[in-house]
C-alpha cells in the first residue's frame, strides 16, 4: 500500500497516540483530523491546518471534541474528549503549517477521551469546538466543525471533507448588538439581540452537522465598570460574569445589579460566546458591547427642543 504524508505522520506521532495504562477509549482506535495531502484550497503544500489570527499554538488554542448528542462536560462521562490535552490532538506535525486537527478516539500521554464512538453504531457526527487568543489577550478567536463518521476509512472523521474544503480558520465573532434596556426597580435590564456564529461553523455538510445543532446556546457575560470607567480589554472568561445563557437565535435578556448596591449607578459591558452541544463552552468572549449605564442613575435622556411655530396671517413687508 502507498503510504501518503499524511499516513507517515500517523505513524510518526504513534509514540503519542499509544494507549496507557490508564482508561483507553477505543481498543482498536477511531482516528479524526485534516490528515490527507494533495489539497492546495488549504496550503501551497496542499494540507489543511487549523489556523487563526491569534497566537495560533497547542498552549494558546483552547477546545473540546464529543460526539453530537452524546458528550459531557464531566469527566468520566459522556463521548468526548474527556481529560486529554490538546497536545494529544492539536499536534504541530513540522509541516510548516502549524497547528493540525490530528487524534484518535484513545488515550495518550495527556489524559484519555471518554467513552467511544463504537458504543453507538454508525453514523455518528463528531463536533469540535475552539477558541484562540492573541498576545496581548485583547482579542479572541473562534471556530466549530463538524463531520460524519466513515467507518471504512482510515480517518473516520475526516475534517478534509468540510464544504467548502479550507482550513479551520478561528475568526472574531461579532460583538454584541444591545437591542434595548429597561430599568427594574434598582437594576437595569439590557436585551442582547442573537449573535450570528455562521462565520466560524465548519460543516461537511451531513444532517447532524448544522450550526444550530452543534452551536445550540450562547452565553451572554458581564464586566461592570464605575461611570464612564475604562473599557475591559481581557478576552478570557475569568475576567467576566455569566450574566445568561440563551438559545440561539433568541434574543437574551440580563439583569445588571450595580455592585455597590441600591442607589449605585454603574456602566456595563457585554460580551457573547459560543455554547456547543452537550454543554461545552469557550473559555474566551467576543469583543465588547457598547457601553451601558446601568443603576439608579441611568442614561440622562436629553431636553426636547422647543420648535416655535409661525403665526399666521399675512407677513407684514
Amino acid at each position: 500500500m502507498k503510504k501518503t504524508i499524511g499516513t507517515i505522520a500517523f505513524l510518526a506521532l504513534g509514540i503519542a497516540l499509544i494507549p496507557s495504562a490508564a482508561r483507553a477509549a477505543c481498543a482498536g482506535g477511531v482516528n479524526f483530523g485534516q490528515v490527507s495531502g494533495g489539497h492546495p484550497e488549504c496550503s501551497a503544500g496542499g494540507f489543511c491546518y487549523v489556523t487563526s489570527g491569534g497566537q495560533r499554538n497547542n498552549a494558546s488554542i483552547q477546545g473540546n471534541f464529543w460526539i453530537i448528542g452524546a458528550g459531557s462536560t464531566t469527566v468520566g462521562v459522556g463521548i468526548d474528549n474527556g481529560n486529554q490535552g490538546n497536545l494529544d490532538w492539536l499536534p504541530d506535525l513540522g509541516f510548516g503549517g502549524g497547528v493540525n486537527l490530528f487524534g484518535t478516539w484513545q488515550a495518550g500521554p495527556n489524559g484519555s477521551p471518554d467513552g467511544c464512538p463504537d458504543t453507538l453504531g454508525a453514523g455518528t457526527s463528531m463536533a469540535v469546538g475552539l477558541s484562540d487568543i492573541d498576545g496581548s489577550a485583547a482579542n479572541g478567536f473562534f471556530a466549530a466543525a463538524c463531520a460524519l463518521r466513515n467507518g471504512g476509512a482510515e480517518t473516520e472523521y475526516d475534517y478534509n471533507t468540510i464544504v467548502p474544503l479550507t482550513n479551520i480558520d478561528l475568526k472574531p465573532i461579532p460583538k454584541p448588538v444591545i437591542s434595548g434596556s429597561l430599568r427594574v426597580g434598582e437594576n437595569t435590564q439590557v436585551t442582547i439581540a442573537p449573535p450570528n456564529f455562521s462565520s466560524i461553523f465548519y460543516s461537511d455538510g451531513s444532517p447532524a452537522c448544522t450550526v444550530n445543532n452543534v452551536i445550540k446556546q450562547y452565553d451572554v457575560w458581564v464586566q461592570q465598570t464605575s461611570r464612564n470607567g475604562a473599557a475591559p480589554t481581557d478576552r478570557n472568561v475569568g475576567g467576566w460574569t455569566l450574566g445568561g445563557t440563551c438559545n440561539t437565535g433568541s434574543p437574551c435578556q440580563v439583569l445588571v445589579a450595580c455592585s455597590g448596591g441600591p442607589g449605585s449607578s454603574c456602566d456595563a459591558y457585554f460580551a457573547v460566546s459560543p455554547k456547543f452541544d452537550s454543554g461545552f463552552g469557550s473559555s474566551r468572549v467576543s469583543p465588547n458591547s457598547f457601553r451601558t449605564h446601568a443603576g439608579s442613575n441611568i442614561a440622562t435622556p436629553p431636553k426636547p427642543k422647543t420648535i416655535k411655530k409661525m403665526d399666521s396671517g399675512v407677513r407684514p413687508e
